[in-house]
């Protein structure tokens, strides 16, 4: 084999030149056709780059009605909630009544009060109607509200069709029209009101007991505003104090109380309403139409509503006149009495079961005692003289 010499060409050197000329030369060839096809790449890829960017605006916009949807169907949710929460604790109930399909839909709370299972939706308004207790009331009420001539507001008392205690309920509506001014549909809403029905009329019965005790008592009573003013009178009171029910209606209790009690009724009767006593009892004196004097032993409470502001005094007042008198009479009695035996010279006492009670001077002095009262409490037997015989135990004994 022959070594190449200095002179030999470098065959590699030369393939890579060959090469070289070659890609030169369809680098020159081709270029345009290139550049081309790049620019026209490019075009595709801004396209494809908006046209992503267009696609990923369109998600985000459905994504954002998506969750506003979802928001709101949430928040519809969350409100049919509160109103199924708010008709049962309320027991207020919905409905409708569809004219050309003849229809009824319920709400649930509705139809439980009805007596059917409370799950909303379209019932027979055959079975409805059979719960009504006067169907025929119902009805009529009904076509006067759908011809326009009345509205639509009853009370009707149910029979529920699962055999529950009768009920009371409210039923209201409101028409619906169309273009025409034809009736479509009532809408409407049922209240029961049965328990408040209860206690309308245990409040009806016990105002009655109330009154029936107001008018026929023999005690004088009356009802007074916090500014003492008279705000209803009963006959007994009328009868006591003279006036007519007219004119005490224009009056105030200090009015008709004698004035060495005004002072004392305004503080203890401030003591009641600030609740630092719970009744006022007195003895007082009131001054009668005609100017005499009417003993009375007063008794007074408060009346409150239910957050405990006061509106009323209740005053109940007994005619003690007489019976003043009649202690006033004995008094006198009594201290006339005391008198003519105190000033009797013959000794006088009163026992009972043997022991002093009374004696009166002329026993003390007789007896060698200088007040009455060392001889209260002292057997009587205490001042005999020990004396043997059953006659003189006989005479001690003796009245």
């Amino acid at each position: 084999m022959n070594e190449p010499s200095e002179n030999t060409p470098d065959w590699e050197a030369q393939r890579d030149r060959i090469i070289g000329l070659g890609e030169t030369s369809l680098r020159k060839s081709y270029y345009p056709e290139l550049q081309q096809r790049i620019l026209e790449l490019e075009k595709k890829n801004r396209e494809l780059q908006a046209a992503y960017a267009a696609q990923t605006a369109i998600e985000e916009e459905l994504r954002q009605q998506f969750d506003e949807t979802s928001h709101k169907e949430r928040a519809l949710q969350e409100n049919e909630e509160r109103l199924v929460m708010a008709q049962e604790i309320g027991h207020t109930g919905s409905w409708e009544y569809s004219f050309d399909t003849d229809q009824i839909w319920g709400s649930a709370e509705a139809l439980s009060i009805y007596g059917f299972p409370p799950v909303a939706g379209y019932h027979p308004r055959e079975e409805i109607e059979a719960c009504i207790q006067d169907g025929e009331q119902a009805r009529q009420a009904f076509a006067d509200f759908r011809s326009g001539r009345k509205a639509y507001d009853i009370e009707i008392t149910i029979n529920p069709h699962d055999g529950s205690p009768r009920r009371v309920v409210r039923s209201i509506a409101r028409l619906e029209k169309d273009e025409q001014g034809r009736p479509i549909r009532a809408v409407g809403a049922i209240l029961d009101i049965t328990e408040s029905k209860r206690a309308d009329k245990a409040l009806r019965e016990s105002e009655e007991r109330f009154r029936q005790i107001f008018e026929n008592s023999p005690v004088g009573m009356t009802l007074v505003t916090p500014e003492f003013r008279f705000f209803s009178v009963n006959p007994a009171w009328v009868a006591m104090t003279g006036y007519s029910e007219e004119e005490l209606l224009k009056l105030s209790f200090p009015d008709i109380t004698h004035p060495d009690h005004i002072a004392g009724d305004r503080e203890h009767i401030r003591d009641l309403i600030e609740g630092r006593i719970p009744v006022y009892n007195t003895e007082k004196r009131y001054i009668r139409k005609d100017g005499s004097i009417l003993w009375g032993l007063l008794r007074v409470t408060t009346i409150r509503d239910p957050q405990g502001k006061l509106r009323f005094l209740a005053a109940q007042i007994e005619d003690i006149t007489e019976r003043k008198r009649a202690a006033d009479a004995l008094r006198e009695s009594e201290g006339r009495f005391r008198t003519l035996i105190e000033a009797s010279p013959l000794p006088i006492t009163l026992t009972r079961e043997g022991i002093f009670i009374y004696a009166n001077s002329a026993f003390c002095r007789m007896t060698g005692y200088s007040d009455p009262a060392e001889v209260t409490g002292k057997p009587l037997l205490d001042f005999v003289a020990p004396e043997p015989g059953r006659h003189h135990r006989y005479r001690v004994r003796g009245p």
